[in-house]
């Protein structure tokens, strides 16, 4: 009776840890699965969640200083789920901040370039990207809000 018991709970044990549910379980790919039990690292897409943010967007930004509307250019990074984002603040092609993505979400860590301390973040619904960011130049900070659509 002992043998038979262990048995059926030897077996039990072993088709319960087989009904893990495979999926991506990387929160910031656009394919996380939070159902997902054990990890199926070809269900993330870390090339496809960085392709939604990639292309030029035209908008208007809104800052302490004033307004302004012009087109930032998104690249997509050699790093996985990291975008390049140039033209910010309008200061021109060469200016370019670094943004980590998670899902439809950018983070841009606070960084400097040319100079210009810069951080903030972005969020991305269907073609719309509004970033909101601070930047910081000789004790000078100017804090902005770009609302522009993919073109």
């Amino acid at each position: 009776m002992n043998i038979a018991l262990a048995a059926v709970v030897a077996v039990g044990a072993v088709a319960y840890t087989g009904c893990g549910k495979k999926g991506c379980m990387n929160e910031a790919d656009i394919n996380f699965d939070a159902a997902a039990t054990e990890s199926d690292p070809e269900a993330c897409d870390p090339d496809g969640t960085v392709a939604a943010f990639v292309g030029s967007f035209a908008g208007t930004e809104t800052c302490t200083s004033g307004n302004d509307a012009y087109t930032i250019t998104i690249t997509a990074s050699a790093n996985e789920y990291t975008i390049l984002v140039a033209n910010m603040y309008n200061a021109g092609s060469t200016f370019v901040l670094t943004a980590s993505v998670s899902q439809n979400e950018f983070t841009v860590a606070n960084q400097t370039v040319s100079g210009v301390t810069v951080s903030g973040a972005g969020t991305l619904s269907g073609n719309t990207l509004t970033v909101t960011y601070t930047l910081s130049l000789s004790g000078n900070t100017d804090t902005c809000t770009l609302t522009a659509t993919k073109q």
